[in-house]
């Protein structure tokens, strides 16, 4: 980890608990943990902000931000304990209620139509909800991409091992459902949420 003692947002200055790379640090804020990130240019930060309040507005569930500075380039949001859903998936699997969390925020995002990033390195369970983290979206195409191809890596699935393969993780095959049965689930969790 890079050290550093303090930071400034807002003409305040304020300690760092824990600088994560070159620009994003985890703060002592009005004596909680917060995430602030730096940006290079105004332009980032503007387009964050836009970006964070059409999230905000959609419904989806995402870390509050607390402030933002135009002079530093750099807001200021909550800092979520929790676990990746990448990381709970490796080792447990995951629950039915994640699965019902995940849908209710597809279909937040596809209402207004906001393509999400659903791999799961992107979301965060904290306090047994679901989080999306990256303050990004793209242009929403079809609900049939995340029920053919981005739900697929919610699974221990052969899309998932790529992925985590991608990330330095080996899956065990064994543990993976045939090609049916993670159908099968796929459709039952879609039918219960969309019935």
């Amino acid at each position: 980890n890079i050290r550093m003692e303090k930071i400034i947002v807002k003409n305040k200055e304020y300690d760092v608990i824990e600088q994560l790379d070159e620009n994003c640090y985890v703060i002592n804020f009005k004596k909680k943990k917060a995430f602030v990130q730096k940006f290079v240019s105004k332009d980032e930060l503007l387009n964050f902000m836009e970006v964070s309040k059409k999230i905000k507005n959609s419904g989806v569930n995402s870390p509050k931000v607390l402030m933002y500075d135009k002079k530093s380039y750099s807001f200021v949001r909550e800092y979520l304990e929790g676990e990746i859903v990448f990381d709970r998936l490796v080792k447990n699997g995951l629950s039915d209620d994640v699965y019902d969390q995940l849908f209710q925020q597809f279909w937040y995002a596809r209402v207004d139509r906001l393509g999400l990033d659903y791999h799961t390195d992107k979301w965060l369970i904290s306090g047994g909800k679901l989080y999306y983290l990256p303050y990004i979206y793209g242009k929403y195409t079809s609900k049939d991409d995340f029920l053919k191809n981005d739900i697929k890596q919610w699974f221990l699935s052969k899309e998932f091992a790529e992925f985590a393969k991608e990330k330095g993780f080996e899956i065990d095959e064994s543990l993976m459902p045939s090609e049916y049965e993670l159908n099968r689930k796929i459709t039952l969790i879609s039918v219960k949420f969309y019935r």
